[in-house]
């Protein structure tokens, strides 16, 4: 099992100067770990940085990491409720109601939630990896909080 910890981290929302950022850390000095903007096309919210995180936490996985060892078990670790109950619980109800929340409305961020549920059964069902998510305290996800942090400085 390997784990690895992800954050999101935004500036300037609803500025002319917003951007968000991510950083996905697997360990001191890993060649994996990432600090990057989200990309231009993509509105830059906290809570798509952490979404975002965590699908290039997925990607790596699924094109390097999985192709140079034989460990089918992964954890993402991150501080944020949002992402972690989200994709351990809420989507399944949102799938079954048709991607309406129990308010009514629709599933914000509904593109990356199905993009990031894509890759997690693509995983689990072509190649036998599991991908688990762990909710953490923000004081245990320093090393990802300031690669995210550094995207946006």
């Amino acid at each position: 099992m390997i784990g690895l910890y992800v954050d999101g981290a935004a500036r300037g929302i609803g500025t002319n100067s917003e951007r968000a950022g991510i950083g996905v850390h697997w360990g001191r000095r890993s060649r994996y770990n990432v600090s990057c903007l989200l990309p231009d096309n993509m509105a830059h919210t906290s809570q798509r940085a952490e979404l975002y995180a965590a699908t290039v936490a997925v990607e790596t996985i699924m094109n390097i990491i999985s192709k140079t060892t034989t460990i089918d078990t992964y954890v993402i670790v991150s501080d944020s409720q949002y992402l972690v109950n989200g994709i351990t619980g809420y989507i399944y109800g949102w799938m079954r109601n048709g991607w309406i929340t129990t308010m009514g409305g629709p599933v914000k961020n509904r593109d990356m939630w199905e993009y990031l549920h894509f890759l997690l059964d693509d995983l689990l069902d072509e190649r036998g990896i599991n991908i688990m998510f762990w909710k953490c305290d923000r004081s245990e996800n320093e090393e990802a909080d300031a690669l995210a942090g550094m995207a946006v400085e």
